[in-house]
């Protein structure tokens, strides 16, 4: 599970005024497992961003940042 998440969050537990994040980055060298772990998040209601390798991770983030 994921910290911070209870097994039974929804996209109905995710309305109005929820606590989540607006994106989420997930960086994983297996781009299968990323996008897993991208879809079991948007099911609930966050958005993703995928990235496989580090450097493309720091590339997204300096990219949104600037």
């Amino acid at each position: 599970m994921i910290e911070g998440m209870s097994s039974s969050a929804s996209k109905e537990s995710a309305g109005p005024g929820a606590a989540l994040p607006n994106e989420v980055l997930i960086i994983d060298n297996e781009a299968a497992h990323a996008e897993a772990i991208s879809t079991s998040l948007e099911r609930v209601g966050y958005g993703c961003t995928v990235a496989t390798s580090g450097s493309d991770g720091a590339q997204r983030i300096d990219r949104k940042s600037a």
